[in-house]
Order: structure tokens, then sequence, then C-alpha cells
């Protein structure tokens, strides 16, 4: 997920460079490309789609306020037209959202925004699987959150900043990137302004700071993910220099390339952290019951698989991997990987945490699933007996015996146990 909404950061400068022109030059056709490239990024990501919204009225904005063009009613009134247009576009996506928001709830309150969202100190954290920064001062030391963007690239955006006179065909563009990082930044610090991971106070009072407005929008709960945004345009301006010293050294391929080595360096993980690094295997390689599933089960068998979370209770690594292995056997899961679950998904997994129960069962089979998929990973060596063992004793019929996982038949038990039958 976090890959893909990367991926759709990319359309931002595209958005902006349109809005730009819309409101610069008055074309009417502007609008329409407005429209369409914002569209494009609420199908690629809602997340990030959601985030240009902010980011193009606050764009706006900050222009008016800058005086690089007035902030008229007919200025608000295109960039209106065009978000609305882009809406009607995605009016599918956006009826699902709704719908989904109405059902289940998207809400979050302020104090899950503080926590998810940036702090100053953030800027210049280093992650600690970082080869140079690592073991610095600078390796995160508050929270678990890191975003320098590195020596290079810092000291590439201060050389542009320090250069204006110099940039005589980048400095739109430089000063256009300049502006929306800030806003990025600015975005991302959240509802209350943090030095570190604790809100500041002045005079006992917390700081209230412009990523307010992200509360008011149901789904979006960590501020934080606007420093993607950011880093984009850090990056844009950092290419600027480079293109800049290209242009002025004879070498200028060679001091490229030398700087490109330079920024590899200096973001370049540890060794510990490479040999920590794990393969990702096939899909019906994660568990030696994927293959029976795929194989001996029926088309319309729904398995539920334990534990339904790791050993302290947090659920997205163990219900992503089920997830992934779905696309292997090809069989519907209870399965769900995303921060809000419906509660019919957590009312079957409930049940199936309370197996053998014949309640339980009963309310599963009404759920659809038939099949009970248990993992020895991630689960007590002694939960995973005991709760093979009270399986068996009920007379649940295993349909499938392997080295890291056992399945059983829900809409079908035995006359004796699996201890007899064996």
């Amino acid at each position: 997920m976090v890959q893909i909404q990367t991926l759709a950061v990319c359309w931002l400068p595209l958005l902006l460079l349109l809005c730009d022109r819309m409101i610069l030059e008055r074309r009417k056709g502007d609008t329409l490309y407005v429209s369409v490239a914002l569209a494009f990024t609420l199908y690629c990501s809602m997340y990030i789609g959601i985030f240009s919204v902010i980011l193009l009225g606050s764009w706006t904005v900050a222009g008016g306020l800058s005086r690089r063009y007035p902030l008229r009613w007919p200025t608000l009134a295109r960039l209106t037209a065009a978000v609305g247009l882009a809406v009607l576009f995605t009016t599918t996506l956006w009826l699902e959202y709704l719908s989904f928001s109405a059902a289940y709830g998207f809400h979050h309150d302020k104090k899950e925004l503080i926590n998810r969202s940036a702090a100053l100190l953030d800027l210049i954290q280093s992650p600690e699987w970082e080869l140079i920064w690592g073991r610095t001062m600078l390796r995160q030391q508050f929270g678990h959150r890191g975003a320098f963007p590195g020596i290079v690239v810092t000291a590439l955006v201060f050389l542009a900043l320090f250069s204006w006179g110099k940039l005589k065909r980048e400095y739109p563009a430089v000063r256009i990137a300049l502006l929306a990082a800030v806003l990025c930044y600015s975005l991302a610090f959240g509802p209350v302004l943090k030095v570190h991971p604790s809100p500041a106070h002045i005079f006992g009072h917390e700081i209230p700071w412009i990523g307010a407005i992200v509360g008011v929008i149901p789904g979006i709960r960590v501020p934080y993910r606007f420093l993607v945004c950011a880093s984009l345009f850090v990056g844009l301006i950092a290419g600027t220099s480079v293109a800049m010293l290209g242009r002025r050294f004879q070498h200028g391929k060679l001091i490229t390339t030398a700087i490109l080595i330079l920024m590899v360096i200096d973001v370049a993980p540890s060794r510990s952290s490479v040999r920590a690094s794990r393969n990702l295997p096939p899909p019906l390689a994660v568990s030696d019951a994927y293959p029976f599933l795929a194989a001996h089960s029926a088309e319309d068998a729904v398995a539920i698989e334990l534990p339904v979370s790791l050993q302290d209770g947090y659920q997205p690594p163990v219900q992503a991997r089920y997830v992934y292995g779905a696309s292997g056997h090809l069989h519907r899961v209870v399965s769900y990987h995303a921060a809000v679950l419906p509660p019919q998904i957590r009312a079957l997994q409930n049940a199936a945490l309370l197996l053998p129960s014949e309640p339980s069962r009963q309310t599963l089979l009404k759920g659809g699933v038939t099949r009970l998929v248990l993992h020895r990973t991630d689960m007590d060596a002694a939960e995973f007996e005991r709760r093979a063992f009270e399986l068996d004793r009920t007379s649940y019929f295993r349909e499938f015996t392997g080295k890291e996982a056992y399945v059983y038949r829900l809409d079908k038990t035995s006359n004796r146990s699996f201890r007899d039958q064996k």
C-alpha cells in the first residue's frame, strides 16, 4: 500500500503546474486538464488524491497571499470547478468510500491525529538502518520516524536556495517546488505543533497548526504521510542544483555521476539491516496448507485462519500474509489488510477464536466460512497444540496435516476424533 501511494505522489507536480497555468493564463481547457490529473491521482490512491485537494486549496491561498496571482472569486470558481469535475469523474469511487465510511466508520479523534503527525525533530532524524547516519547523533531517538533526506540532498537544496540568480531556466520551477514543499511539511505537522513526540506548549496550551484541516476529512488519519509529498518537491529542488552544476563545469556528466553515487552512499542501508531483510516467497510457499487449498478445496470454500494477530495483538502483518497467500490458492479468506476492519470480519474472527464451541462454528457457517486453517507461525507452540487437541477431541474433521498448518472442515464432522482415526 505504501509503495502504491508513493507512486501516486508523482502526479502532484503536474497538478500544480496545471493549476498555475489555469489561474495565470485563464485558458478554459486548463480547468479540464486539472480535473483529469486530479481524477487520475484519486484512482491511483484515494489517500494521496485527498491530499492533492488539500494541497491545491492551500496552494491557491498561498499564491494569493504571496501575490503571485490575484485571489479573486473567478480564481476560486475555476479551482472549485476543477475539483467538482474530478469528483464527477470518480463518482463510483466516492460512492464506495462514503458507503464504507457510513457503514463502518472512518472517524478519528484529535489524539490519534497528533500521534500520527510529524514532529520538528523528525526532519533531522535518520532511520536506524542507515549505514552512515544510523549510528550518529542523527539516528532516531524520539518515536519511530526519521525524515532526514541526507546530507547530499540537504546541501543541494541549500545550494539551489542560495543561487537564485544562477537558476535562470529553473527559477520558476524551484519557486513552485519550494512553496509546495513548505505547504506539505506544514500539513504533515498535523493539528498541533510538535518538537518531539509530545506537543509543544505555550503558557500551558498546545500550539494549534494548519494541519488541523486534515482532521475534518474522514479516513485521513496520518498527516505524517504528507512528508512523502514534501520529499518529492525537495528532490525537484535538489535536481535543479545538479543541473546547474552540470552546466557550469566542463565535466558536468562526471559531476552528476559523482553526486548520484554520493546520494546512494548517503542513504545506503547498514549490513545488519541487509542481513535482517527477508525474501518474499511465492504465495503458495507461505504455508504448506495453501497448496492443499489450491488443489483440493471446493471452489466455494471460504477459509478463516488462526492466529488473527501477532502475540502482542498487532494484526496487520498476519492479515497481510493471509491476503497474500490467497492470491496463490485463489479462495476467499476472512482477512482484510486495513486500519478499519468491518464489524462482520471482527465477528467472524472472534468466533474462530472461540472454537471448538458449537455456537461459534454455527456463526462461521452462517457467514459462509467452511475451512479453518490453524498456523504454527506467529502462534505460541503450546497454544497451537492446545487448539489442535481441542479441535481433534471434539471430532472436527482434519483434512490436511502439514508442518506449518492444519486444515479443518467446519461443514463436516467425524464420528471419531482425529486421534481415534489414526
